[in-house]
Formats: C-alpha cells, sequence, structure tokens
C-alpha cells in the first residue's frame, strides 16, 4: 500500500508540477544528455540538443567521449545508442559498433559510419561549438570528459562550460586550463 502511495504521489508532482513548466521556466533546468527526443533520452543527439533549445533549455547537458583520433563525440552508452538503431542494420554491422564503443576503441570515422544506422545523429565537437559559440545564453554541462586540455583546446566559450569533475585530483587539475565553473561529484560516505 505504502509503494503504491509513492508511485501515486510521485505522479501527482509530475502531472501538476514538472509537466506544466513553461518554456521561459526551462532556463534554469537542465537538458540531460541532449534532452528527450521522440520519447528517447540519453541520445546526445544533435536533434535532441535542438529540440531542446527550441523549448527554452539554456543548460545543455552531453555526455561528451574522446575518440581515438581525439575528436570530441557525444555517447553515453551503448545500450542508449542501441535504442536509437535503424531497424535495418545488419547484424554485423551492429556487433562491430557494439563492441568499438564498449571498448572504447572508436574513430571519429567509426562515429561518422554509426551515424548512418541512427535514428539521431551523434553530436561531434565541430556541431558543439558552432551551437554554444552563436547563442552565448547557452551553457554546456559535461560530466564524463576529464580531459581538460582537450576541452579547452576544442571549444572557445569557457565562461559557459560547467564541468561536473571526479574525484579531488582532477578538480584540481580542472582549474589550469581557465573553467571557472567546476564541481567535485564524489561520494562522501
Amino acid at each position: 500500500m505504502v509503494k503504491k502511495l509513492k508511485t501515486f504521489a510521485l505522479f501527482l508532482l509530475i502531472y501538476f508540477f514538472i509537466i506544466p513548466i513553461k518554456a521561459s521556466e526551462k532556463k534554469n533546468l537542465i537538458a540531460h544528455a541532449g534532452g528527450e527526443i521522440d520519447s528517447y533520452i540519453y541520445t546526445n543527439s544533435y536533434e535532441a540538443v535542438m529540440k531542446s533549445i527550441k523549448n527554452g533549455y539554456k543548460y545543455i547537458e552531453i555526455d561528451l567521449r574522446k575518440t581515438t583520433d581525439n575528436i570530441i563525440v557525444g555517447i553515453h552508452s551503448w545500450a542508449d545508442l542501441e535504442n536509437i538503431l535503424k531497424k535495418t542494420i545488419p547484424n554485423k554491422q551492429k556487433e562491430f559498433f557494439k563492441n568499438k564503443i564498449l571498448s572504447q576503441n572508436f574513430t571519429y570515422k567509426d562515429i561518422q559510419e554509426l551515424n548512418k544506422y541512427l535514428n539521431f545523429k551523434i553530436i561531434d565537437e565541430f556541431l558543439i561549438e558552432e551551437i554554444f559559440s552563436n547563442d552565448e545564453s547557452l551553457i554546456l554541462v559535461t560530466d564524463k570528459i576529464q580531459d581538460y586540455k582537450k576541452l579547452a583546446n576544442t571549444f572557445t566559450f569557457h565562461d559557459r562550460i560547467i564541468i561536473e569533475v571526479i574525484g579531488l585530483e582532477n578538480y584540481l587539475k580542472s582549474f589550469f586550463y581557465n573553467f571557472k565553473k567546476n564541481y567535485l561529484s564524489t561520494d562522501l560516505d
């Protein structure tokens, strides 16, 4: 009975307080992993980012990772990419990309090829730079990448990047690259 009450309370909270949020009020919310697109989450896709911006979000979180050839792309996990795969992808290709992503041994060319089989395009550093440089009201939030030198050399809008840093050593390193909005994420227990 208690579980049903908690579920009902959560439903009421979402129905009356979260769903009716106006676009003007979304400026202080974070579009996680680029935001939702066609009922999909964690896509880190160009399309999701653009929809979030259109809907009034100013904080856009993208799970940034580096390819083996040093290009930044938005990827949360293979499971999330698998959700947005087109049904026409051959099994051999699917296994190839799965192994590449899970082993974190993928190139930018691999990502470009994978994009052909996805319903939504994985966002890359070139699109991120273009989007955020053209709209000074946007804030990029990220937590996966810990290569601050690469971030600093890739993006020109350092004052509008919020980094969730994992570990005290990385937290201290992050300040050497002119990022002012760094937040330490740790388990205090």
